[in-house]
């Protein structure tokens, strides 16, 4: 089998329909400056899949349709079974299918069809109620900044569930507000804490702190505050408490983890909740990566001083849905306009037409319904979800928001 494609900007409707229907052949055609890098790309993608593939690549001027025609007719003429896949495309190539397919039905095995990238089900185009499909595709996160021409890193996956993720979570909404100043002062009290046998265990000296810390006394209440919640939470259990020092261990490295940084317990609730997320008894999502950090042009240039630098952007949380991707920014605290452009640009560059865009954050604008009212509407007009009070989002308000964003 033999499937046509008209190149697409965006590769996932290029790539759909061959994964679907792993054909012996797929045909690229389109302008000869657009095919030479993206059939690398798709070449790369077909090697790394172990899938026995060819891709052959025609160039053609899009601008004569009827240059379109000859070409396709050519290739249907070969006789061997062909699907036109019509999903994207340019609109000459899309009318000369149409045309070619209309001359030679008849006399040769050709068809029309699509796959909606959303579901993964082919669509009839031709209307003889037949279509050729085989599985639903997905990519993974790798594979998607690939085929857009970029390159990603990420750590390791956790291996922890929402029971792990939850009472930490729970710990930093009790005050949603303060969550950023207080975790602040705690990496700073932990910076001069004593060393221990256990990377668990916090030794905390007064003394010691106190002369290295500005507003010592500030910074006190809050790190009060919060290791007082973290205890209730059962986050933290604490071994001695005295005037001048302070012993107390972490229920585990994950804990740990997730306070290495002020937006990091959203990153994992948001992670975590994306993966546990089932539909009709089926994972939603098939590929779930939080810290991806993405290289534009795929190659990791050296930071030499008067060297070329690297154009990158980190998204917090990236979900794949079959071949659907949403985009995730995750702000604990007073989101700024600045930050839609960033996840708007960056979801289009590496995710198309078919992006999804979600920007979730903690207590924002709590006493500025203007401003946040302003920023909501922004984030409409790029088509972005945005959900301003994850503080107060119950279980089934976690689930709500990440099934909506697959449906904007």
């Amino acid at each position: 089998m033999t499937v046509i494609e008209c190149f697409e900007r965006d590769p996932i409707d290029n790539i759909a329909t061959c994964l679907s229907l792993r054909p012996d052949t797929l045909v690229l055609i389109g302008e000869e400056d657009e095919l030479d890098e993206n059939v690398k790309r798709y070449e790369h993608f077909i090697g790394r899949r172990r899938l026995p593939i060819t891709v052959e690549p025609h160039s053609v001027n899009l601008d004569n349709v009827t240059e379109v025609i000859d070409l396709l007719s050519t290739i249907v003429q070969t006789g061997d079974d062909c699907v036109i896949d019509l999903a994207g495309g340019d609109g000459n190539a899309l009318a000369a299918a149409g045309v070619v397919y209309e001359r030679y039905k008849d006399r040769y095995p050709v068809s029309l069809q699509r796959t909606n990238a959303m579901t993964g089900e082919a669509e009839d185009c031709d209307g003889d109620g037949e279509v050729e499909h085989l599985s639903n595709p997905k990519v993974t996160v790798k594979e998607l900044i690939e085929l857009y021409g970029g390159s990603i890193k990420h750590p390791l996956p956790p291996s922890e569930g929402l029971e792990d993720i939850n009472p930490i979570w729970d710990a930093s909404i009790r005050n949603a507000g303060q969550w950023n100043r207080r975790v602040t002062a705690l990496l700073e009290f932990e910076k001069y804490a004593e060393e221990t046998a256990s990377p668990l265990q916090v030794d905390i000296n007064f003394g010691v702190v106190r002369n290295n810390v500005a507003n010592y006394l500030d910074k006190r209440q809050l790190f009060d505050d919060l290791l007082r919640d973290l205890e209730a939470c059962d986050v933290i259990s604490v071994a001695s408490r005295a005037e001048g020092s302070f012993r107390y261990r972490y229920k585990s490295s994950f804990a740990r983890r997730c306070l290495r940084k002020q937006g990091n317990v959203l990153e994992y609730k948001t992670l975590l909740e994306a993966r546990g997320l089932r539909e009709n008894g089926r994972t939603v999502f098939s590929d779930c990566r939080m810290s991806v950090s993405i290289d534009w042009d795929g190659i990791i240039h050296e930071q030499v001083h008067g060297g070329v630098k690297d154009t990158r952007n980190e998204i917090d949380v990236l979900l794949m849905h079959g071949l659907t991707p949403v985009f995730i920014s995750c702000k604990n605290g007073t989101v700024e306009e600045e930050e839609l452009y960033k996840l708007n640009t960056v979801a289009d560059r590496f995710g198309g037409e078919r992006a999804r865009k979600v920007l979730i954050a903690t207590n924002c604008f709590p006493d500025d319904l203007d401003a946040r009212m302003s920023l909501e509407q922004r984030a409409r007009d790029m088509g972005i979800c945005f959900e301003a009070d994850a503080a107060n989002l119950t279980d089934a308000g976690w689930q709500a928001l990440l099934l909506d964003a697959l449906d904007k």
